[in-house]
């Protein structure tokens, strides 16, 4: 997994929790949440290619 990684950026992963339990605790939480810019890249060229 590591050499599939590369040099990809994970952000902060101390903000990733605190990040998480705002969503969680939110009156309306998104179905769906993408950390960081690498799965935003991924998942807009798959609903691209549906």
């Amino acid at each position: 997994m590591a050499a599939r990684a590369g040099s990809a950026s994970y952000g902060d992963p101390d903000a990733a929790g605190p990040a998480l339990l705002q969503i969680v605790d939110a009156e309306n939480p998104p179905l769906r949440v993408l950390f960081g810019s690498q799965p935003t890249q991924i998942v807009k060229h798959l609903y691209a290619q549906r």
